[in-house]
Formats: structure tokens, C-alpha cells, sequence
């Protein structure tokens, strides 16, 4: 598109006309990072919509008043007057890391004046949605009171070797412990029998739901090694799964790689443009699904868009950081700052997350999609019914058991000889943990193989807090809505 007018496409930058030139509605919201820090106004926009961060469907094309500065106003035909309100906060030009220099769109010198026909464009930047939301904190989970706003939960849907202990327990075992400035999850002792062996670990999920929320979690270390698969995820308690919607935020088994994956169902249907999705930067479906969504095991697998290169949980562990979720009506973000990148507003109460984009992970434009492809994600901003946060634990099962022959640092280097004396076992063809090489290992019957050690330099959630944060116009659900649908 150009600065006289004409129809822009879903996803393309665009500098909006003086008058009379259609664009798209998204695009003109006041203070937008994508139009080089100037605010444009939209007269036909809903300000209930602009509320929420966006002036109306990228589809729907409006004329745009002229332009105006940060904090400036102008007035709607037939609206009163509004204003565009500056930054909370102003950020420095540049961003130094020790690998890369980048300089923030929210902060690119304002262009030159206009010609009398025409605006200059701005710097070519990458679209990516970054709306700007007034952030408040609803909820925390830290210091000795962390487990307080949780609920323990004991079942296992993924035939694991994981004994889920309750709170008391798994306090008096060890596995959940809280101090001052941290809380620890993790595995612990051997459990269950020969015939049914286990090891002691945790599974807990936050008391409180929320629909739409940007959640910030602060961690040293996370899970890792062979037999061990950790989850950081949210998912709808009350709603058959997954037509509540479920989002793995943190999850790998054994020595693979992290990736985050989304899953919706028949009810709440969703499939990702691929264009879209890709315009934020490179984002390729690590699931092979074609960006859809829909889950239904084991030939749908759900969609899993995320940057590259996918690293494991060791390198996750060593980095430590925050990871953020970011849900709107329009989209979901997951970041990951790591701590030696890490700044104010990632750690602290006024986060700034359209400012966070370059460490964008994982990117699911639900509005977007629909626009471009109607009918593809028919009701974006119900794709996800109020999610409850998670964190486990497991061991084997469905996943590192079944995977244990392809994973190069476990098979043959712990646990028994593959394939002499165990095999890769997939609990979902058959029940067989006394022969399944990943379950024999963790629960190591004679000591043979120093598996309570090897878990308890490796297999622990570190975390310093969890935060939820919500917009003005963002849900909650009531505390006790407790449940345990799916794993």
C-alpha cells in the first residue's frame, strides 16, 4: 500500500492517508508502534473495540483523519474529543544485548513533515500485532505462601511413571518446598511397586481462572534429562477437553527440544494462516499440522507455530529468565526473555509487552486468521475458555517412554540396554513398564543406575514468582473452580 490510499492487505504495513483513503482499520489505531510512533484516529471505529486494543476487524476498510502526535487530539465527525495518551513509559532507542544490537519501533524518530498529497511511510519494520494494553496485577504466586494458590492434583492421563503426590505429602516429601525468595517442584523418591513403579512428583494448578491475562513466570531452572517431561500449560477446568483450549507453554521430553502448542476441538475449531502467522517473524508449524489447531489424538496433533531454532530444556535451564503469555481477543504470544536480557518491565509491575517482540517464541494470530481466511477460526476471542495455570512433572508415559530409542543421550547411555533388556514402549498400544526402558530407569529397583541422583541435579521447577496480569477489560473466574480433565 501506499501514503495516498488504497486497499492494504491483512498483516502489511501501511502509513495511513490525510483523508478520503481506505486502510485497514487495525492498522489506524492511535499509537500503534507499527506507524513509526504517530497516532492516527478512525471514525468509524468502535471505541468499544479501540478499548481493547484494536479499532475494529482487519477486513473492514475506514477513512483516517490526519495524523497526530503522541498525546495529541483530534476530534471524531459526531464523537467528542479523544486523546491519544503517551507512553507510560519511555524507553531508550536501543537495545544492547551481548549478541545484537536492535532499535525499538515504539521509539523510531517521528518522519518528516508530509507533502500536501501524501505521508512518508516509516521504517520498513516486520507486522506483528502489538496493541497497548494498561496492565494490572491480579494475582502472584511467590515467597513461602507460593503453594497456597495452588491446587495438588493426583491423576495421570498420560500413563506415566509419575506418582502425583497431595499437598501434605508432597510438602513432608520434599517435592514441593517454598522459601523467601523461591519456590522448588520436583521429583522425588521411588514409589509404587515392581509391577507398578512409580516416582514421587507434583502436579499443580492454579485455584484462580482467567479469560484474557498477560502471565509472566520468573524461574532459575527448569526439568530436564532422560526419562523426565516437565509442562508449563493452562487449560479450562469444567469444559471437556480440548474444547476449552489447552496451551503448552513449556514442555519436551528427554533430551528434545522445547515448543510451545496450542489445542483447540470441534467447539472451538481453529487453523492458523500460515502468511499471517509468518509476517511476525518465521514461524513454522514444529508439529507438521499445517497451523491447525484441532487436537485429536494420535493423527492431530494441534498446532505448534515456533521460532528458530528450538532449543532443549537443558539450554532453557541454564539461561533462566521470565516467560510470558500474552492473551488478547485477537491473539496469543509466548515470550522468553532470558535473564541476562532481562529489563525493568520484564520484571517487575508495569510489563510492556508490545515492546517484547523480539523475544517472541510462539505466535497465534486467531483474529487475523479469520480475517484473511473466514470461517478458518470462526470466533477468535472465544477460542479459549478461562485458563488455570499448570505445572508437573511427569516421567515415560506416552511421550519420553516412546520416544526413548531416538533419544541419542539416553538410550544405551542410562538405564538398561536397548534393545536387549528393555524397549521403547508406547503406553498408548500397550501396558508394559517392567519391559519399557525409560520407566526402568527412573524407577531404578536395585540403584543400579544412580537415577535419584541423576533427578535431583536435573529433574526441579526454580521459580522466583508467577505473576497474572489483566487489561481493564479482560475476566476472572472465581477462586475453587478446581478440576482435572486432562494432563
Amino acid at each position: 500500500a501506499t501514503a495516498g490510499g488504497g486497499r492494504c492487505s491483512v498483516g502489511q504495513d501501511v502509513t495511513c492517508p490525510h483523508s478520503g483513503g481506505a486502510c485497514g482499520g487495525h492498522q489506524c489505531c492511535p499509537g500503534v508502534p507499527e506507524t513509526g510512533g504517530r497516532s492516527f484516529v478512525c471514525p468509524s471505529a468502535d471505541p468499544a473495540w479501540r478499548a481493547k486494543g484494536f479499532c475494529q476487524l482487519p477486513e473492514k476498510l475506514v477513512d483516517c483523519l490526519a495524523p497526530h502526535g503522541p498525546g495529541e487530539t483530534t476530534e471524531e465527525p459526531g464523537a467528542s474529543t479523544s486523546t491519544t495518551a503517551a507512553p507510560k513509559r519511555a524507553k531508550s532507542n536501543t537495545t544492547t544485548t551481548a549478541e545484537r544490537t536492535t532499535t525499538s519501533p515504539a521509539t523510531t524518530a517521528a518522519p518528516a513533515a508530509p507533502t500536501s498529497t501524501s505521508l512518508p511511510l516509516p521504517p520498513p519494520i516486520t507486522w506483528c500485532e502489538r496493541p497497548v494494553f494498561n496492565y494490572s496485577l491480579q494475582w502472584s504466586a511467590e515467597g513461602r505462601n507460593f503453594f497456597d494458590e495452588f491446587d495438588f492434583l493426583t491423576s495421570d492421563a498420560n500413563n506415566g511413571a509419575a506418582l502425583y503426590l497431595p499437598r501434605d505429602e508432597a510438602l513432608r516429601a520434599g517435592v514441593a518446598t517454598a522459601a523467601a525468595d523461591h519456590a522448588v517442584l520436583r521429583t522425588g523418591a521411588r514409589a509404587g511397586t515392581p509391577t507398578w513403579p512409580k516416582r514421587e512428583s507434583a502436579k499443580i494448578q492454579s485455584k484462580h481462572g482467567w479469560k484474557y491475562f498477560l502471565m509472566m513466570m520468573k524461574y532459575t531452572h527448569v526439568p530436564w534429562g532422560c526419562g523426565v517431561w516437565p509442562a508449563l500449560w493452562t487449560h479450562a477446568v469444567g469444559v471437556p477437553w480440548p474444547n476449552g483450549g489447552e496451551l503448552d507453554v513449556l514442555e519436551y521430553a528427554n533430551d528434545g527440544a522445547q515448543q510451545a502448542s496450542f489445542h483447540t476441538g470441534e467447539e472451538n475449531s481453529c487453523k492458523l494462516d500460515e502468511q499471517v502467522t509468518n509476517a511476525c517473524k518465521p514461524m513454522p508449524d514444529t508439529n507438521g499440522m499445517g497451523y491447525d489447531c484441532d487436537t485429536a489424538y494420535p493423527d492431530k496433533l494441534g498446532c505448534a507455530p515456533n521460532s528458530l531454532p528450538l532449543l532443549p530444556g537443558e539450554v532453557w535451564s541454564r539461561e533462566g529468565g521470565v516467560i510470558a503469555v500474552q492473551w488478547t481477543p485477537a491473539f496469543l504470544k509466548v515470550f522468553h526473555i532470558p535473564s541476562d536480557e532481562a529489563f525493568e518491565d520484564s520484571e517487575g509491575d508495569d510489563p510492556q509487552p508490545q515492546d517484547w517482540d523480539e523475544w517472541l517464541v510462539s505466535y497465534y494470530p486467531f483474529a487475523l486468521s479469520e480475517a484473511k481466511s473466514p470461517g478458518s477460526c470462526p470466533d477468535p476471542a472465544n477460542v479459549m475458555a478461562p485458563q488455570h495455570i499448570m505445572l508437573n512433572i511427569n516421567m515415560c508415559g506416552d511421550w519420553a517412554g516412546k520416544i526413548w530409542n531416538t533419544s541419542g543421550s539416553c538410550v544405551n547411555v542410562q538405564g538398561p540396554a536397548y534393545p536387549s533388556q528393555c524397549r521403547a514402549v508406547d503406553p498408548l498400544m500397550e501396558y508394559d513398564p517392567q519391559g519399557d526402558c525409560c520407566t526402568q530407569f527412573i524407577y531404578d529397583r536395585n540403584d543400579t543406575y544412580g537415577t535419584s541422583e541423576y533427578l535431583h541435579d536435573r529433574a526441579y521447577f526454580n521459580i522466583s514468582w508467577i505473576k497474572v496480569f489483566q487489561a481493564d477489560h479482560d475476566e476472572s473466574v472465581p477462586d475453587g473452580r478446581s478440576g482435572d480433565l486432562h494432563v
